[in-house]
């Protein structure tokens, strides 16, 4: 099980490490220095084999998946077809969203967002996804280089989908909230019949 919280920053405690150039998605728009933070290893780990990760780029640390879809050499994973279990880290911001209902649309597969269950797109998606981690502590994000590049700003939750995916949720630390009757999404809309766009 990986630790929430870890002196190897597999997860990293609270105590004042900042991410240089990061900043929350307070309104959903986020715009950072960069929208590249790659996840730890020991989570791609705990989580097990993954055929596919959409969003990447080709200079990241170590292979997420069996198939790579990367940004900086051209790739559209929202364009591209999906196949297999998907790993997903999207990029945070006012797109979050349309990565989120592709993989819902997909049905297999595990993502990585900010913990902000304030916004429209993570109330949805807490309603038709299959399982919620909200991980204990914070995680370090990393470099291209592999080093650590600091405690997020926000808490972290796996958003699970397809029953399959429910049980590696468990091999992190943090609470799982299991979707006994994931709700229907309209496509492309929300379920919380609020037709405003999400934050």
């Amino acid at each position: 099980m990986v630790s929430g919280i870890g002196r190897n920053c597999r997860l990293c405690s609270d105590k004042g490490l900042g991410v240089r150039g990061f900043k929350t998605a307070e309104n959903g728009n986020h715009v950072g220095a960069t929208n590249t933070w790659f996840t730890p290893r020991d989570i791609i780990r705990s989580l097990g084999v993954f055929d596919l990760d959409p969003c990447t780029q080709s200079f990241r640390p170590f292979d997420t998946a069996k198939q790579h879809i990367c940004e900086d050499m051209g790739g559209d994973g929202l364009a591209n077809p999906w196949q297999g279990r998907v790993w997903l880290n999207p990029p945070y911001g006012k797109y979050t969203h349309r990565w989120l209902n592709k993989l819902h649309a997909h049905g297999n597969g595990i993502a990585l967002v900010f913990s902000r269950t304030d916004t429209r797109w993570s109330q949805e998606h807490m309603a038709i996804s299959d399982a919620t981690l909200f991980v204990k502590g914070r995680i370090c994000f990393i470099k291209e280089n592999g080093i650590a590049a600091g405690t997020a700003s926000n808490g972290t939750m796996l958003l699970a989908y397809g029953k399959d995916n429910i049980e590696s949720l468990h091999n992190i630390e943090g609470v799982v909230m299991v979707n006994k009757n994931p709700q229907v999404a309209e496509p492309g809309g929300f379920c919380l019949n609020d037709a405003r766009p999400p934050i």
